[in-house]
């Protein structure tokens, strides 16, 4: 059986049985090795999802971003649906545009977490999940008031500021797919985020209040396209210099003194003009 057969093999296995059993299965034996032509068994590469957090352990409030890879077949997967969990609850799903993918919050409480997150091509039939990664939250210290039994002078109280509200920061692009040189405008939203997010928040922004202040940076793949200011929860920026190809256009918002970082990124298209069409020639006798 080809390699292209055993990965078949696999996803029928997947379609076929409950995605817990089959995960549950496939962690116990070793990584499936399918024969070559010349009938040497090629063992794959293991199949894996590998979670990382930037910031752990963390402050109650802190935005934490978890950075997720995924290896199947023995490829990283640059596609595909990512639903974040911790301790078995729903953070946000993330639908993958790259072969790094990451999610950012700042509402996880106090405490010890077990994050998590499942890889699949369809938001419902998951293929692989992830061990968990532990990720440690440190609450806040209580401000207190102290006094002395002999004097009636108060000692002054620590304070803290308050933590930097969750945001969420969605994108559009239009037109989507464009031509080569034709203006490109894409439009960044940011909102505040609910307490325990859910879904993509990014597609939930417009209906939490806007947030001002701040930039956004417009990046294609990395490399910096603009920085622009955030007013009235909108970024706007437009350009004409993209090459023709699949781009990953993210948008990063930076936060504010009361409102979180927080992220967004699509995939824009760019065409080549179609070829001209060659003139008819009269026809000759």
């Amino acid at each position: 059986m080809t390699a292209i057969g055993w990965a078949s093999a696999r996803a029928r296995l997947f379609n076929g049985r409950s995605g817990a059993g089959v995960l549950m299965a496939l962690a116990a034996v070793a990584p499936i090795a399918a024969p070559t032509s010349a009938g040497t068994p090629a063992v794959a590469e293991p199949d894996s999802i590998v979670v990382t957090s930037s910031l752990n352990p963390a402050n109650e409030g802190d935005a934490i971003t978890f950075t997720a890879v995924v290896t199947w077949n023995g490829e990283i997967q640059e596609q595909g649906w990512l639903p974040f969990l911790a301790d078995g609850v729903l953070l946000g799903t993330v639908a993958m545009s790259g072969d790094v993918n990451s999610f950012t919050t700042s509402a996880l409480p106090p405490g010890t977490h077990q994050i998590t997150t499942n890889w699949s091509l369809s938001p419902s039939n998951f293929m692989l999940s992830s061990a968990p990664l532990e990720q440690v939250v440190i609450a806040r210290p209580v401000p207190s008031t102290t006094s002395t039994t002999t004097s009636t002078t108060m000692l002054p109280t620590t304070t803290h500021p308050p933590s930097p509200a969750p945001t969420a920061t969605g994108m559009t692009s239009s037109p989507n797919p464009s031509v080569l040189g034709q203006p490109v405008t894409f439009v960044v939203t940011v909102a505040g985020a609910d307490a325990a997010p859910a879904g993509l928040r990014g597609h939930h922004a417009a209906a939490q209040p806007s947030v001002d202040g701040g930039t956004v940076t417009i990046a294609d793949a990395g490399a910096v396209l603009a920085t622009v200011p955030v007013v009235s929860g909108r970024a706007v920026f437009t350009t004409s210099a993209l090459s023709a190809g699949v781009h990953t256009i993210t948008a990063d918002f930076s936060g504010t003194a009361t409102a979180a970082p927080s992220s967004f990124a699509l995939r824009q298209q760019v065409d080549r003009p179609a070829a001209p069409t060659p003139p008819t020639l009269p026809a000759t006798r």
